[in-house]
C-alpha cells in the first residue's frame, strides 16, 4: 500500500517582462472615454442617459473577511464549529459593531431570531469549505464566496506503504458566488455565479459604477515537482446597474514563462504589480534542494529581485518601474501614484512616480527596514515586532515625526492588532479571552495561548499617538475574529 503526502509551500514563479495581447475591453475602460448609462435601465434612454465622469480605480478587498466604514465593523466569525444549524448544516454567522452604540449583535434584524437557520440574515453556508470575503461597494455590503485561489503554490509528493487510498479533492468545480445586500444584512441578492473551473484572486477593486476582479485559469505543470500556473488571467469588470461581466484588462505576461506577477494596489487607470524574480529558472533538482535544505534555499533568495511595474487597464500594456535585489532586505508601500521602498542599512526612502518612473528621495531615517500606510502616513519600523519605536512621515512634505509607542493588550502585553478605522478612532484588539497551550518543548518563543476571544474596542487616535491607554470596550458576544 501507497501513502501520498501532498506537501504545499509558496513557491513564486520565474520570469521576465512583455507587453500586453490585446483583448475585447470594456467599454467603461477602453481608452479612458466615458461611457453612458440610462437612469430608468429598460425603458428607454430618450432623454435619461447621464454622462459618467472618468473612471478611477480603488482597492476595497484584499480577500479579507471583514471590512468597516465610518459607522461599524463587519467580520464573519469563522471560530470553532459552535455554529451549527438546526437542520445540521455548518454555517458561519456574519457580526456587526456599531460604533455608537458600542455594541456587537449578529448581522440580523429579525426579533426573537436564534440565528440558526438558512432564513437567517446574518448566516452564510459553508457546504463547499469556501474562502470568504466582506467589503462595501457604492453603499452596499458585499460577500464573495470562492475557491482557494493556489497560483504560485508548489508541491511534490513521496511514497510510503499505507493509506494508498488517500485523494485529495481539489475545488476548481465548486460553485463560487458574489453576492450584495443592504448594510442591515437585507435583501440579500446573488450578483453573479462564476463559471466552474475559474479561480477568483483575493483583490476586489472598485470605480463609481463598476467591480473589478481577477479571473484565472490555473493548470498543475511538472513532475516530481509541481506548480499552480495561471494559463489564463484577466481583470473583468461587473457593472452596477446591468450586472452584466466584461473583460476589463488581459493579465497575462510572457506566457508559458513562470513569472506570477501579483496585485499590490492601484491607482486612476493603473493596477501596481510586484513579481519575485529568481536569478535564473530553477531546475527541478534545485527545487527540490530549495525545499529540503533551508540554507540553500536562502543563499538561492539572495540571488532573487524584486520588480514593480503599472498595468494601464485602458491599453492593457505593462510598464516596468523599478526593481530591487533580495540580497538585502526590502519593504514597500504605494498609495496614489508614488511607490514607497526601505531597503535595509539604507537610511533614504525612496519614493517613484509610478507615472514617469522618476525616483526621489522622501526622507532619511535610521533603523527601519518595514513600511506601510497607516493612518494616510508612512509607517516605518525595525522587522522587531516587540520594538516600540517607528516613524511618522507626512507623504506630502516629507516631514518625519519620531514616536514611541508603549501601547499593548492588558493581560498579554501583545502588540496592538488594528481591524478598521473612522475619522476619529481606531479599531483595536485590547486584550483577548485567552488560556495558556500547551508548548512544544522545542519550541522557545516564549508562551504559547489559545486564543477564544478578540476584545476589540475603540481609541481615539490622538490618544494612540501619546500613549493613552483610553480604551471604549465593546459589548461582545462574537468571537471577535479570531482564526478557526
Amino acid at each position: 500500500m501507497k501513502k501520498v503526502i501532498t506537501i504545499f509551500v509558496i513557491f513564486l514563479l520565474i520570469t521576465g517582462i512583455s507587453g500586453c495581447e490585446k483583448t475585447n475591453v470594456s467599454k467603461s475602460v477602453k481608452k479612458g472615454v466615458t461611457m453612458e448609462t440610462s437612469k430608468n435601465p429598460g425603458k428607454g434612454n430618450e432623454g435619461n442617459t447621464k454622462k459618467v465622469k472618468k473612471q478611477e480605480l480603488k482597492m476595497i478587498s484584499n480577500g479579507e473577511n471583514s471590512c468597516s466604514n465610518e459607522n461599524g465593523y463587519y467580520y464573519i466569525d469563522t471560530h470553532g464549529n459552535e455554529f451549527e444549524l438546526k437542520n445540521g448544516k455548518t454555517a458561519y454567522h456574519i457580526m456587526y459593531i456599531d460604533y455608537a452604540t458600542r455594541k456587537e449583535v449578529f448581522l440580523c434584524n429579525n426579533v426573537g431570531c436564534k440565528h440558526n437557520t438558512e432564513a437567517c440574515t446574518a448566516v452564510i453556508l459553508d457546504e463547499y469549505m469556501l474562502e470568504h470575503s466582506l467589503f462595501f461597494h457604492n453603499g452596499k455590503l458585499y460577500l464573495l464566496e470562492k475557491a482557494y485561489d493556489d497560483e504560485g503554490s508548489m508541491s511534490y509528493d513521496t511514497f510510503s506503504e499505507e493509506y494508498s487510498g488517500f485523494v485529495s479533492v481539489g475545488e476548481e468545480d465548486n460553485s463560487q458566488f458574489l453576492y450584495c445586500m443592504n448594510p442591515d444584512g437585507t435583501d440579500r441578492k446573488k450578483v453573479l455565479e462564476f463559471e466552474k473551473g475559474i479561480s477568483i484572486g483575493d483583490h476586489v477593486l472598485e470605480d463609481d459604477s463598476g467591480l473589478y476582479i481577477i479571473e484565472k485559469k490555473i493548470k498543475t505543470q511538472g513532475s516530481k515537482v509541481k506548480y499552480a500556473v495561471a494559463t489564463e488571467k484577466k481583470l473583468v469588470r461587473i457593472d452596477d446597474i446591468s450586472g452584466k461581466k466584461e473583460i476589463a484588462c488581459d493579465l497575462m505576461f510572457d506566457y508559458p514563462k513562470k513569472t506570477s506577477w501579483s496585485v499590490i494596489g492601484c491607482f486612476d487607470f493603473y493596477l501596481v504589480m510586484e513579481a519575485y524574480v529568481m536569478e535564473h529558472p530553477l531546475s527541478e533538482k534545485e527545487e527540490m534542494k530549495a525545499f529540503k535544505d533551508s540554507d540553500y534555499d536562502r543563499e538561492m533568495s539572495k540571488k532573487s529581485k524584486m520588480e514593480y511595474a503599472v498595468v494601464d487597464i485602458t491599453t492593457g500594456k505593462m510598464k516596468k518601474i523599478c526593481s530591487f535585489s533580495n540580497e538585502k532586505t526590502n519593504s514597500c508601500a504605494q498609495k496614489g501614484r508614488f511607490l514607497y521602498v526601505i531597503v535595509d542599512g539604507d537610511k533614504k526612502i525612496k519614493q517613484f512616480d509610478l507615472v514617469s518612473g522618476k525616483e526621489s528621495i522622501l526622507a532619511e531615517i535610521d533603523n527601519a527596514v518595514y513600511c506601510e500606510i497607516f493612518d494616510g502616513k508612512l509607517k516605518c519600523s525595525p522587522w522587531d515586532e516587540n520594538s516600540k519605536s517607528c516613524c511618522f512621515i507626512n507623504l506630502e512634505s516629507g516631514k518625519v515625526e519620531k514616536k514611541t509607542l508603549n501601547l499593548t493588550t492588558k493581560s498579554l502585553g501583545w502588540p496592538l492588532e488594528f481591524k478598521g478605522e473612522t475619522e476619529q478612532y481606531f479599531l483595536v484588539v485590547y486584550d483577548y479571552k485567552a488560556e495558556k497551550a500547551e508548548q512544544d518543548p522545542r519550541d522557545t518563543g516564549g508562551d504559547a495561548y489559545n486564543i477564544e476571544q478578540n476584545k476589540l474596542a475603540l481609541l481615539n487616535k490622538e490618544d494612540y499617538y501619546n500613549n493613552k491607554a483610553n480604551f471604549k470596550p465593546i459589548d461582545m458576544i462574537g468571537s471577535g475574529g479570531t482564526e478557526e
